[in-house]
């Protein structure tokens, strides 16, 4: 069993391990890359036209809110956030998805990321019409936003380097001639962290030039090595970007310290959560779990229940 370990702790000079075993599968993170196909499909050979009537314009958005018509903001706000401009965008977009959505997704189940994901895809767009309400020819689109609130759950719950630069692959001695059971895809692309969150951060800085200003060549001046694609469009705004990183900070902090909360009931309440979640995972019934997890820790029944009642849908902890 292996086991992950984050901050922040539970109190001053701890540290928390939550158990990997039992999370759920990215279904949610694969429905968004799907998105992300779907809305490139459909603008596909006419992304320009398509996302000028489909997208976030300023000007159309500032005429819906002020004649009501906040139903007619769904469809805008929904393929937005999943809108590219050309096949490169889409790649990356899909691949950030997968890198970041589907960690966070597993580690703190989709029940929790759900919110994570419908705050960070609504708010920022509420901030953007308001900052930039002055622009009303832009058309913003893109994943960006959702992105930076689900890296913001990835800053707290981060996953555990396999291989440190330059010192071999990082594991626990007595599973040094352990084979897996079963192996993360993306465990060889997380030796650090930090540098897939500054790729991510190269590669919206490079669509946002590219789309807005274009990339000159530094050469044959007046000419273009990525010619803009379009002064009204573009993938990058600084404040609604903040603020949906906090979002994803927030809803992660949340569910680490709704976790850390049993260590305040003391260490037998940690056995007894351990215990009842062994059994379950031997396809034990809630009811028998429980018996079994009082009569092992000579706790009595109803505490026993009261207990893993409180428990039982946070995240796992060692």
């Amino acid at each position: 069993m292996t086991l992950q370990r984050f901050e922040p702790a539970p109190g001053p000079g701890g540290k928390v391990e939550f158990d990997e075993k039992g999370n759920s599968a990215a279904l949610f993170t694969i429905l968004m890359i799907l998105a992300v196909a779907g809305c490139y499909a459909m603008g596909a050979k006419k992304e320009e036209f398509w996302l000028a009537h489909n997208c976030w314009s300023i000007g159309s958005m500032a005429d819906l809110i002020q004649s009501h018509n906040y139903g007619a903001l769904i469809n805008p706000l929904l393929l937005s956030n999943f809108a590219s401009f050309n096949m490169l965008h889409m790649g990356l977009t899909m691949y950030f998805f997968w890198v970041f959505g589907g960690h966070i997704e597993s580690r703190i189940g989709t029940a929790r990321y759900l919110p994570l994901v419908l705050f960070g895809c609504t708010l920022p767009w509420l901030l953007l019409q308001f900052e930039a309400g002055s622009m009303r020819s832009m058309t913003y689109f893109g994943a960006l936003f959702i992105q930076c609130a689900i890296i913001g759950g990835y800053v707290v719950i981060p996953p555990k380097p396999l291989k440190a630069y330059g010192q071999g692959t990082v594991q626990p001695k007595n599973q040094i001639f352990k084979k897996e059971e079963r192996k993360d895809p993306r465990s060889k692309y997380i030796a650090n962290p930090l540098t897939f969150i500054a790729v991510f951060v190269g590669c919206q800085a490079f669509f946002h030039f590219w789309c807005n200003t274009g990339i000159p060549n530094p050469i044959q001046q007046g000419t273009w090595w990525l010619a803009p694609f379009g002064k009204t469009f573009d993938t990058f705004r600084l404040f609604p970007c903040i603020l949906a990183f906090a979002i994803g900070y927030a809803v992660a902090s949340m569910s680490v310290a709704s976790a850390s909360q049993a260590l305040n009931e003391g260490p037998l309440a940690v056995q007894a959560l351990r215990r009842y979640r062994e059994l379950l995972d031997l396809d034990v019934k809630h009811e028998e779990a429980l018996r079994g997890t009082a009569r092992t820790l000579g706790l009595s029944y109803d505490k026993t229940k009261e207990l893993i009642a409180r428990n039982k849908n946070k995240m796992r902890i060692k």
